[in-house]
């Protein structure tokens, strides 16, 4: 005789069914909200941080102040201290002509030439608009999290200040579930 012939067997079969059709649609469900509420908390934390560090950027004196040693050893350890600070990459970019951008200080010390940002989407936004920027993008096949905003380069041009952090241990927590 069949054990799916008896009742009790039929009802524990229907039961494992109705609980794996019940977690599957929770799973479908919290999944996607569980990425999207943590990268936003991500991103939010970075425009905080991002934002308090923006406001020790130090200031250029007369003329164009990259070319003063004296700036740049400060604009160096600015960059290494908010790097530092927000745990994100920092990068300052001088906007180009050709909409592009060029990297003027890096915090990753391998990068001063660093394609990866010459044309980043958020910082061109902070070029454009002179506000603050902000966004999930992806680089390659890595998301990360970014806040860009213009900073003075001089008494009469703009750069921009870009945070860029890795979302890589943010979703490594919902690979998890």
């Amino acid at each position: 005789m069949s054990p799916f012939r008896r009742v009790g067997a039929r009802l524990s079969l229907a039961l494992v069914l109705v609980v794996a059709i019940a977690l599957g649609v929770a799973y479908a469900i919290a999944v996607p909200l569980l990425e999207r509420n943590l990268t936003q908390a991500k991103l939010d934390q970075l425009t905080r941080s991002a934002l308090a560090e923006g406001r020790l950027y130090p200031r250029p004196p007369t003329g164009f102040a990259f070319n003063d040693p004296t700036y740049r050893d400060a604009l160096d350890e600015f960059i290494a201290d908010a790097a530092a600070a927000t745990n994100a990459r920092v990068v300052l970019l001088e906007p180009l002509a050709s909409a592009r951008l060029r990297v003027l200080a890096d915090s990753r010390e391998d990068a001063r030439s660093a394609p990866d940002v010459s044309d980043d989407q958020v910082a061109l936004a902070a070029a454009l608009t002179l506000g603050t920027e902000r966004d999930i993008l992806a680089r390659g096949d890595e998301e990360f999290a970014e806040v860009a905003f213009a900073v003075p380069a001089s008494l009469t041009q703009v750069a921009v200040l870009l945070f860029s952090a890795p979302l890589d241990e943010t979703l490594a927590n919902v690979e998890l579930v």
